[in-house]
């Protein structure tokens, strides 16, 4: 599980980052896809909704401090 939950972690920050500066429309394309990828490998979802809240957290907190510069 908790290799799942860092790879999923990784793929949220890297849907945030590829859509920083774009479309607020494709970022919410991006997450919408990234919603289906735990039950596409048969796994709960819970802990992945908590995982992605938690990445999207530290990555506005990293967005304001300026550190994604």
């Amino acid at each position: 599980m908790a290799i799942h939950l860092r790879a999923f972690g990784s793929k949220v920050f890297g849907a945030l980052r590829r859509t920083r500066k774009t479309r607020p429309v494709w970022r919410g394309k991006a997450m919408a896809k990234l919603d289906l990828w735990a039950s596409q490998h048969e796994l709960p979802p819970e802990p992945f909704v908590l995982m992605k809240q938690a990445v999207i957290v530290l990555f506005a907190d990293m967005e304001r401090k300026g550190e994604l510069d």
